[in-house]
């Protein structure tokens, strides 16, 4: 049963007029992008191979020192190459101590919100370092399905390293090993499949993947480049990085965040580092800013590790060897951080490289990353359960940030209320953010997929009573990337989220820019494209939340909006009129006539245009009418088998559907 607090909802996205829209053709311009943004990747995505390969085929050639060699002498090919030209190998994030569980159990059979979730209809992806155990136990039969790891047979599948093994078995581990003292059961062991590559080529391996898996939607990464390199043998170590390269936004970054916008259901999960306590040349604040090349991109989840202790009732204490942010244009990094400490795992041993049953337990920021990609596979399941979509990745991460347990006591006295460097958001609560969608299922009041149009603005009218405890909205949005990287800040799109009443003016969350250890204050913030206002103990009366953005939007920007109040949706009054926002876009095909009907589940959405393309993102068919019609009826003679993505146009919206032929 909803709670009665709140007594209506009174209008939702009322668009604010303007006489400074864009042209009609900027916007036609806008709306027939899809397919050569798409392009654009793939050309930026090979020039960024093509660049580093050329530098570290240099290096190779005059035989730099720096370069690593394997037993036998012969040169390791790095897998990057910092801004100042060193070569970079990736790094495995193990580390030490205990783990705290992130509820997920409450998503399980007999779970305390009645559900059973364990993954299914998702495809996750996981990249690493060398080859996985593909047959150890835990990756068996699960029932009487057969193994759902996919491998490439392009790449060596000799095991030489654990983990791999351990990382992927955080995520689907089948549970063949289940004691009392231990549980290896993975946290969503039933996805559809799981995707293992090596990551030498990950960037073209995941668009590759995106291209023809429509269900696979998150990719974990559990490595990085470390800051400090240890040296092996004889060699002595060295730092990598000159303070002035960490915390930055660099070419990787800009690429994984073009990679985010032309995908936008797809959410890749990054282990924010193990280098928490170092401290290196230069380094001007202690503690603080840990973070290299590919993990400060704006549209991926960064994720920072707790242990089991408690420094207060149900406080966990953050990890200290996980790596802290914030990036140097002071966004908040990591966003989430979840258990990483002391989990049992699977394993494989280099005495017993035949042993297909050996289990350890393992640390590292490298586990709390996999927790959370299985976790919000987990919640994309639930959704999609409700909904016929999954939801954009920029919703997934607001609700995961929105429902966070705050980490208070991350210093041994201060108590850091709100987002910080180390922490972010707080730690994944699985169960806070479940109840939230189920709740959302029965109102569509909580989670809200829209676009915000150049000098456009968006509000909701709440009306509070007496009785409420916590009012809080969190949005979120995939920004795009940044073009040009000498600029100090990365937000391309500034999108704002204010929530007035009266003449009270409620702000969100940033990190205090003079002093990133102590709380966050509220203010305007103009680096993260995240924003998250909580209100505690709202006095009764009228509230407007409002969404614009500052500048200018080079195109409509697609974000997320989550509502709250005392954990719940808000109780919608049905006497409103509202733009539901889980309208979707309705595809009926006709397989005898081989004609496909288009149209809105509101029969009041009118749709001037439509656009077909096939999972490449090449442009099949397009369609425009001088007047909007409620309906569209597309030949499908000309299609050949195949899964085919269809988006429709309206006035001030885009809605996205998928069909198959057979």
């Amino acid at each position: 049963m909803k709670n009665p607090k709140i007594l209506f909802l009174l209008l939702l996205f009322l668009s604010c007029s303007t006489t400074n829209k864009p042209s009609a053709t900027a916007v036609e311009s806008n709306q027939h992008t899809e397919a050569e943004k798409k392009v654009a990747l793939h050309e930026n995505l090979n020039n960024f191979k093509e660049r580093n390969n050329r530098i570290i085929d240099s290096l190779i050639a005059i035989n730099d020192p720096r370069l690593k060699r394997n037993k036998a002498g012969e040169i390791i090919r790095p897998n990057g190459v910092s801004a100042s030209g060193k070569p970079l190998y990736y790094s495995t994030n193990h580390g030490v101590d205990v783990y705290t569980p992130m509820k997920g159990n409450e998503l399980k059979t007999a779970g305390s919100l009645g559900l059973r979730l364990f993954g299914e209809g998702v495809t996750i992806g996981v990249w690493d370092g060398g080859a996985i155990l593909q047959d150890h136990v835990e990756f068996g039969a699960i029932g009487t399905e057969a193994n759902k790891i996919e491998v490439l047979e392009t790449e060596s599948q000799v095991v030489d390293d654990s983990h791999p093994t351990s990382v992927t078995s955080t995520i689907i581990a089948s549970g063949v090993f289940h004691g009392t003292n231990y549980n290896i059961t993975g946290i969503a062991p039933h996805v559809d499949k799981l995707l293992y590559r090596n990551w030498d080529d990950a960037e073209n391996e995941v668009t590759d993947a995106l291209s023809t898996n429509e269900n696979f939607i998150l990719s974990n990464h559990s490595y990085g480049f470390p800051i400090y390199k240890e040296g092996e043998g004889e060699e002595e170590g060295e730092y990598q990085f000159t303070v002035d390269e960490i915390g930055v936004y660099n070419v990787l970054d800009q690429l994984l965040d073009n990679i985010a916008n032309v995908h936008p259901y797809y959410l890749r999960v990054v282990a924010a580092g193990n280098e928490g306590g170092l401290a290196y040349p230069d380094q001007e604040y202690e503690g603080y800013y840990y973070l290299t090349d590919g993990s400060s991109a704006k549209n991926i989840l960064t994720i920072g590790s707790v242990s089991r202790a408690y420094s207060s009732p149900f406080e966990p204490i953050p990890s200290g060897f996980s790596s802290t942010g914030p990036t140097s244009d002071g966004r908040i990094k990591p966003e989430l951080v979840a258990v990483g400490e002391g989990m049992p795992a699977a394993s494989w041993n280099s005495e017993e490289p035949d042993v297909k049953d050996n289990y350890s337990t393992v640390s590292g920021t490298s586990f709390a990353a996999p927790a959370t990609t299985g976790g919000l596979a987990l919640l994309q399941e639930l959704y999609k359960s409700y909904y016929t979509n999954f939801m954009l990745a920029s919703t997934l991460k607001g609700i995961a940030c929105h429902t966070a347990d705050d980490i208070r006591f991350w210093k041994s006295v201060d108590d850091i209320i709100g987002p910080d460097a180390k922490t972010g958001f707080g730690m994944l609560n699985l169960e806070k953010a479940a109840a939230l969608i189920v709740d959302d299922a029965g109102s569509s009041t909580a989670i809200h997929e829209q676009q915000l149009e150049n000098l456009g603005s968006k509000e909701i009218n709440l009306l509070l009573d007496e009785s409420v405890e916590k009012l809080t909205v969190t949005l979120s949005w995939n920004d795009p990337y940044l073009d040009d990287l000498t600029t100090e800040t990365t937000l391309v799109h500034d999108l704002d989220v204010r929530i007035t009443q009266g003449e009270t003016v409620y702000y969100p969350w940033k990190l205090d820019a003079t002093n990133y250890s102590l709380s966050a204050t509220k203010g305007d913030n103009i680096v993260d494209n995240i924003e998250k206002i909580e209100i505690e103990n709202p006095s009764a009366g009228a509230y407007t939340i409002t969404i614009n953005h500052k500048g200018t939007l080079a195109e409509n920007q697609s974000y997320s909006l989550i509502v709250s109040v005392d954990g719940e949706a808000p109780t919608l009054n049905t006497n409103t009129s509202l733009e539901l926002t889980k309208q979707q876009l309705l595809l009926r095909h006709n397989s005898e006539k081989r004609v496909l009907t288009i149209m809105h589940s509101d029969p009041s959405v009118a749709l001037n245009g439509f656009d077909v393309y096939d999972l490449s993102g090449r442009l099949i068919a397009s369609k425009t009418l001088e007047r909007a019609m409620q309906s569209f009826i597309y030949n499908t003679n000309t299609l050949s088998p195949g899964v085919y993505i269809v988006k429709a146009r309206g006035k001030g919206i885009a809605k996205y559907g998928k069909f198959s032929l057979n």
